[in-house]
């Protein structure tokens, strides 16, 4: 890992506002051009395929939980993402978290380096994370909360490429945007119950408890 590390380190360096185009909200608030992948009652997903198999992919969902519990989660160890392994987990001074992540058992593999928390309008949080190995780039999760006391959560694929064993694959990045929507959806065939299910469950069961 510690030469994906560095590259990481090289590739993404400090500086970064919430608004820095490498996050693409121009594109992400295009009307047109994506792909509706998945709507139903508590999470939509889309997603477009840019020169070069760039994915650009987005899960929105509103979790019953406050933004602090979110990013608590999302910055601890992903004990919540099911059927997935998350190991060798280092915290440096300066706030940023690498760690590996296998979010479908054996089967893809990334080196992740998550950066510390960038505000946002409206008292949100962005999470960005640099990604390496079967795909290379930039992911982020936004956070925002709701006058209800939920928040608005919202994941993104932003430019992300197929990098690894499989970037020879004729279409490799419209089948593999779909497959991590389908992960983070707990949809994809093998391994199911993948993804954010997990973290609703952990953030709204202990809420439930809670009252």
């Amino acid at each position: 890992m510690a030469a994906h590390s560095a590259n990481i380190s090289s590739l993404a360096g400090g500086g970064v506002t919430a608004h820095d185009p490498i996050f693409r909200d121009d594109l992400f608030a295009e009307p047109t051009g994506w792909l509706l992948f998945h709507a139903d009652g508590r999470m939509t997903q889309r997603l477009r395929i840019e020169g070069g198999g760039a994915m650009f992919t987005e899960t929105r969902l509103v979790i019953r939980a406050p933004v602090e519990a979110i990013v608590a989660k999302l910055q601890g160890a992903w004990t919540w993402w099911r059927e997935g392994q998350y190991r060798n987990r280092v915290e440096h001074l300066d706030g940023t978290i690498q760690y590996e992540h296998f979010p479908l058992r054996f089967m893809i593999h990334v080196d992740s380096t998550m950066y510390p928390p960038l505000p946002l309008d409206r008292e949100g949080v962005r999470i960005r994370i640099e990604i390496l190995d079967y795909m290379s780039g930039t992911l982020y999760f936004d956070v925002l909360p709701r006058l209800d006391g939920a928040s608005e959560f919202c994941s993104r694929f932003a430019g992300v490429r197929v990098t690894g064993p499989f970037r020879f694959l004729p279409y490799n990045g419209y089948v593999a945007a779909r497959i991590h929507l389908l992960a983070e959806r707990g949809d994809f065939p093998y391994p199911r119950g993948t993804g954010f299910a997990g973290l609703v469950d952990e953030l709204e069961g202990h809420a439930r408890a809670s009252t």
